[in-house]
């Protein structure tokens, strides 16, 4: 009978001649999961109910047109990994996605890179070139060429607006009431 040692210890004991076999059995302590049973970069377990789920070998070449292996892909961000007996051989997805954002960033940074390589190879070379204008030249001319001009000073206004002009207009509201009642109510208020 094959047994866990981590979960189950067999003791012999020898008590007054007789030998008692004692079994002790670990319930409810947390054994260490086996190193490949995790993330080698976020320590996530992968193994869900028995089973590793979610994982990518780490060394393995891919089945992509490319066949590169995680680990070459790595290298060529700039992390060399080596396996090793104490760390774990696969990797989850989630770390996965993170190389591949990483891949096309690289890439993004590296356009950067060389596009101001190209910018600077080009100041450089019309930095070089021979000068148009002597010293001297530069010193004859007027300051005030160089200089932006300078802001007119607000003018105030000393005309209104028509919306600001008074009004020369009357107006006038008219009511109309249906009732006979209220006709005769505002004759007398006339009147008065």
């Amino acid at each position: 009978m094959a047994l866990r040692e981590d979960v189950i210890r067999q003791f012999t004991l020898t008590e007054d001649g007789q030998d008692i076999v004692v079994f002790q059995i670990n319930v409810g302590v947390e054994s260490t999961p086996p190193v490949n049973d995790l993330c080698r970069f976020c320590a996530k377990n992968l193994r869900i109910k028995g089973v590793l789920s979610n994982s990518t070998l780490i060394f393995a070449r891919s089945k992509l047109p490319q066949g590169k292996s995680l680990s070459d892909r790595l290298a060529d961000l700039g992390m060399i990994i080596k396996p090793r007996k104490n760390r774990s051989t696969r990797m989850c997805k989630l770390c996965v996605k993170h190389v591949a954002r990483l891949e096309k960033d690289l890439l993004i940074i590296r356009k950067w890179k060389d596009d101001e390589k190209k910018a600077e190879t080009e100041e450089t070379a019309s930095t070089n070139l021979p000068e148009a204008e002597s010293s001297d030249n530069k010193r004859a001319r007027s300051p005030s060429s160089q200089s932006p001009p300078k802001p007119q000073p607000k003018k105030l206004r000393t005309e209104l607006l028509p919306s600001q002009q008074k009004r020369k207009s009357v107006t006038q509201v008219i009511t109309s009431y249906p009732c006979k009642t209220e006709v005769k109510f505002l004759q007398k208020v006339k009147q008065e």
